[in-house]
């Protein structure tokens, strides 16, 4: 299992291409590879960054 944190700050960057090249490199490398934005508060986390 592969956790980034701040995608959604990540998907802003550069229009989007940063986050393509990271994907594009890492679903080349694994043989299945799915992303969702998630928010840890829903995961029992201490904290809703997304407020």
């Amino acid at each position: 299992m592969f956790l980034f944190e701040n995608v959604k700050y990540l998907l802003r960057h550069n229009k989007v291409s940063t986050f393509k090249q990271i994907y594009s490199f890492l679903k080349q490398q694994t043989h299945q590879l799915e992303n969702k934005i998630l928010n840890a508060f829903d995961y029992a986390m201490p904290k809703n960054e997304n407020d």
